[in-house]
């Protein structure tokens, strides 16, 4: 027997009789909308005749092994979704030798260029319903000839492209410069390696870019060999069109959420958080290290997030939910797939909804929800600029035209950009103590390189940019991979004792819970920079603070100190003699050595306070 549905609704007022017809059309309607959809698309080569330019390859999944062809290829599908279709398309060129890719073309070979690298992603939309009709798309490899007696190839296309700059379209006479560069694809974490020659299997070259002068010497095909990819990269990620970055907040997992029951996926509100870009400088919080496939120019599939130790498939709670981050012009789409069904899947994207990060699916979605999944993706590496993790300095304070801050992070670092490191280690201190010394000084760390989880002053010679106006990072900080000991792989250990400069890292926005009688952090007093007491300056998570506590058992001989970089005219070459850095509590009474009170700015001189000596200069 068919239910009547609207005799619920006769015993209702009016106005909610009415709604609830509304309602019900709507369902109706949504439901009316949901179909199965259809397209077709097509690649070829071009030129083919009378010398194919090159191969080509098309997928509706990504691959890390194309299987490329001369002549046309197909590739048909569908999708079960609201409103319309929506997929991606893997568009694959492999050039010939003697030819370079120049350009992907859609609908012709004269058509609109939409893609300048020889891997390709290419969002499509389809509605026809006719399975025998579906919506077609068809694009082209345009490939050139190279004319020139110097010509450049890549090793292979999967890992890295290759570019030829000659000003007479490859008509290079001798004596004209030409310049070749390899491009890796650092977002999947391949380095570029070296040139190689015809047949030869030496490097003759590792400059990129390479600059020849054309001559008989010099003519040949220059090849650019990669390295594999590696699995494992640092990235920062920032939504292109909010402009915020995803940070980690918590060790929470995220909770479900459903939109028309099309689109199960995942809120991060107590786990990941978007935050500013002004926010984001040099938060550490913004660093995730990304693992994955690499399956061609900026594709990697079966992708997770790290940091703090915690990775976005447990957040979400599934390991299956592995993402793919897929290049689309200047901006990524991070999805991944749930299965919905016994035969139908959808990709549920990464977006900003509204200042929340969410996981939800794209089809049926205004084009102004559909900008909430584009995100600019920052590979992290030593040419890094746009986008990078840097000390934020602005935030910092200022002494004699240098810019001080703290920081500490649950990974390793190398600065960049003439920022320096300053620990304070106890072994290096503790003969010092022992003999009455009333001095620590804080030590540069060696080359720079600094281990997982360590406290630190960083010294930087400017003043950190706007990142809201200038994407362009200085006093730069290049995440480094850690050994089991958390010590950078490729870096320096600094010291194995106990450190006074402590750290801690946010767990959902929490400050530092130590006890704070004994805590400093830095900050600057009447044109002093110092570690004052915490009471009296504000201590956020990621930096570091100083431990002023000495252990009596640990150091029985020691006096009250004061802390200072560099370690005295006697060992100048490793010493900032003129940045002095003073343990003080500003409501505390400092006297001079005759025993005055002293008020006001202090003139250079030694005083006493709390107990202890400092000296102004």
């Amino acid at each position: 027997m068919k239910r009547d549905f609207t005799q619920p609704i006769k015993r209702l007022p009016r106005w909610l009789s009415l709604l609830a017809l509304m309602l019900l059309g709507f369902l109706t309607e949504v439901q009316a909308n949901t179909s199965t959809f259809y397209y077709k698309a097509t690649v070829s080569p071009y030129p083919i005749d009378p010398i194919a330019g090159g191969k080509v390859y098309i997928s509706n999944t990504p691959t890390i092994s194309p299987n490329y062809q001369s002549s046309q290829q197909e590739v048909t599908g569908s999708e079960y979704t609201i409103g319309y279709g929506q997929r991606s398309l893997y568009l694959y060129a492999n050039p010939n030798d003697g030819f370079l890719f120049s350009h992907w073309a859609k609908g012709s070979v004269d058509g609109a260029a939409i893609a300048y690298t020889d891997s390709h992603t290419e969002q499509i939309q389809f509605n026809s319903e006719n399975q025998n009709n579906p919506n077609t798309f068809n694009y082209f490899a345009v490939f050139i000839a190279q004319k020139g007696l110097i010509k450049v190839k890549s090793a292979d296309v999967s890992k890295g492209r290759v570019s030829i700059d000659n000003p007479n379209n490859g008509l290079d006479p001798p004596g004209q410069q030409v310049t070749l560069t390899a491009i890796p694809d650092i977002s999947n974490g391949v380095m570029f390696l070296g040139w190689t020659k015809d047949n030869g299997t030496d490097y003759i070259s590792t400059a990129n870019p390479l600059v020849l002068t054309v001559s008989n010497e010099t003519k040949g095909t220059y090849i650019a060999h990669f390295s594999e990819a590696d699995s494992k990269v640092y990235v920062r990620i920032q939504n292109k069109m909010t402009g915020k970055f995803i940070s980690f907040y918590g060790n929470q997992k995220a909770s479900n959420h459903t939109r028309e029951n099309r689109n199960d996926g995942f809120i991060f509100t107590n786990s990941l958080k978007l935050i500013s870009a002004s926010d984001a400088q040099g938060n550490p919080e913004t660093v995730f290290l990304r693992n994955g496939k690499a399956s061609g120019t900026g594709v990697t599939i079966e992708s997770d997030l790290a940091a703090h130790d915690v990775s976005y498939s447990y957040l979400v709670g599934n390991d299956q939910y592995k993402l793919t981050f897929e290049k689309s012009g200047d901006f990524y789409r991070i999805y991944t797939v749930f299965k919905e069904g016994e035969n139908n899947t959808m990709n549920s994207y990464l977006c900003d909804d509204g200042g929340t990060l969410v996981m939800k699916t794209l089809s049926g979605l205004t084009e102004n929800d559909q900008r909430s999944a584009e995100w600019y993706v920052y590979f992290l590496d030593e040419n890094t600029t746009e986008g990078a993790f840097g000390a934020n300095a602005k935030a910092g304070f200022t002494k004699e035209g240098k810019y001080y801050t703290t920081m500490y992070a649950d990974f390793a670092y190398k600065c960049l950009d003439g920022v320096k490191a300053y620990y304070l280690d106890t072994q290096d201190n503790l003969q010092n103590l022992q003999n009455g010394g009333r001095v620590v000084y804080f030590t540069e760390v060696p080359e720079g390189k600094v281990p997982a989880k360590t406290a630190v002053v960083l010294e930087c010679a400017v003043p950190q940019n706007d990142f809201t106006t200038d994407k362009t990072v200085v006093n730069r900080l290049l995440p480094l991979f850690a050994r089991e000991d958390g010590t950078p792989s490729e870096g320096s250990v600094i010291g194995e004792g106990e450190h006074f400069l402590k750290g801690h890292y946010s767990i959902n926005g929490s400050f530092v819970t130590n006890d704070k009688s004994v805590m400093y952090v830095l900050s600057s007093l009447n044109g002093r920079l110092g570690f004052y007491h915490s009471s009296k300056a504000t201590m956020t998570p990621n930096k570091a603070y100083l431990n002023t506590r000495i252990s009596p058992d640990d150091y029985p001989d020691a006096p009250a100190v004061t802390f200072t970089f560099g370690k005295g005219e006697a060992e100048e070459t490793n010493s900032i003699t003129t940045h002095e850095v003073v343990v003080n509590d500003e409501d505390a009474p400092v006297y001079d050595l005759q025993g005055r009170k002293m008020t006001g700015p202090l003139p250079s001189g030694i005083y006493v306070t709390k107990g202890r000596l400092f000296l102004v200069k």
